[in-house]
């Protein structure tokens, strides 16, 4: 791979590092957020799946996980927009976001992603350094940190 591809590859991931973490930021927005609020958010990470759907195009094998993702973000935009008001809407609305996050942290590059239960790692998105364990950071350090790997 020349130095190029692999200066456009880092790019993506980090593309993908970022729209992620938007994403995830704007689930806890609408996680914590009360229900005069609720049509904004919705809107906010409705906006933000779609930054994530356009990144992921140059990564064909995240399309399955990709489809996971749209399909449960219809979901929580549905059952959230439907009950915004009742008693159990504030626990179903944790439940879904708590499903979105597990879906969006699925499709996380391979040099974040936390190991399975079976101690193997999903392989999506090649290697950008040669160490096999990494630490886990925020977001915003993990995408600081895989710049300077690529570079």
């Amino acid at each position: 791979m020349s130095a190029t591809n692999s200066l456009g590859r880092a790019a993506h991931c980090l593309q993908l590092v970022a729209a992620l973490d938007r994403y995830l930021s704007r689930l806890d927005e609408l996680d914590s957020s009360q229900p005069g609020q609720i049509e904004h958010h919705l809107t906010d990470l409705t906006d933000s799946v779609r930054r994530v759907r356009v990144v992921c195009a140059a990564f064909p094998s995240l399309q399955s996980l990709l489809f996971e993702l749209l399909i449960g973000h219809s979901e929580l935009v549905s059952k959230v927009a439907q009950r915004p008001k009742r008693s159990d809407g504030r626990n179903a609305r944790s439940a879904l976001v708590a499903a979105q996050r597990r879906r969006a942290a699925a499709l996380l590059p391979e040099i974040h992603a936390p190991r399975s239960p079976a101690g193997s790692r999903r392989r999506a998105i090649p290697k950008l350094h040669s160490s096999d364990q990494k630490p886990q950071l925020s977001p915003s350090l993990r995408a600081s940190s895989a710049i300077r790997e690529a570079t």
